[in-house]
């Protein structure tokens, strides 16, 4: 029985990134207090994603019109709950700069909770003995965590996670209109994929602020038991 080769060099590319994701996942999760594998399970993740993305508009043109239709209807909702989110929270102050000034000539002061820059400069009243002016600048060194970077990563990360997290959402409508159980084995690899998602959305690390671990920890292992459920079916 001959197969076409888009079958076959489907097959080959499916199964062998679901194993190199798993054992991957197995070897994060040892290893998931390092930050620096972070970057790593993000870019495996999206590739891994995308991947499916295509493959979603390649067998599922007919359902094309309405998962954009859900999917921009769902961002609105999801990006309205999280600017919310950030309105509401205090861990951020609401002015990150101070600027003071006092009474001497030309003082000039810039600080922030990060860094600050200070430049003054001094005359005498004298006009006869014109002495020269004299300036000061002073920066003191930059700490290890900056406000600005902080700030914007979290932004970034969560609104970023928002929009994948809207199109899993999309996908999971999808899916689940198709009854074809290759659809259904799609969307539990999916939902795996989504589980360690949700721990990167800001309203539920707010939520679970004070069992972060725990939570990941849990996670992990649920994740690790679909993986082998999903090997074993």
């Amino acid at each position: 029985m001959m197969y076409p080769v888009s079958s076959i060099f489907f097959f080959f590319f499916f199964f062998f990134f679901f194993f190199f994701f798993f054992f991957f996942r197995v070897f994060f999760f040892f290893f998931f207090f390092f930050r620096v594998f972070f970057f790593f399970r993000v870019f495996f993740f999206f590739f891994f994603f995308f991947f499916f993305f295509f493959l979603l508009l390649y067998y599922y043109y007919y359902y094309y019109y309405y998962s954009l239709l859900l999917f921009f209807l769902l961002l609105f909702f999801n990006f309205i709950f999280i600017s919310s989110s950030f309105s509401s929270s205090s861990s951020f102050p609401s002015s990150p700069f101070t600027l003071s000034s006092s009474s001497s000539s030309f003082p000039f002061l810039f600080s922030s909770s990060t860094y600050s820059f200070s430049f003054s400069f001094s005359s005498s009243s004298s006009f006869a003995s014109f002495p020269p002016p004299s300036f000061s600048f002073t920066l003191p060194p930059f700490p290890s965590s900056s406000y600005f970077l902080r700030f914007f990563f979290n932004f970034f990360f969560s609104v970023f996670f928002v929009v994948v997290f809207t199109f899993c959402l999309v996908f999971f409508f999808i899916f689940f209109l198709s009854s074809s159980p290759f659809s259904s084995f799609v969307f539990l690899l999916l939902l795996l994929y989504l589980l360690p998602l949700l721990l990167r959305l800001r309203f539920l690390l707010q939520f679970f602020r004070r069992h972060r671990r725990l939570l990941r920890l849990l996670f992990h292992l649920l994740s690790l038991l679909l993986h082998l459920l999903l090997v074993l079916l």
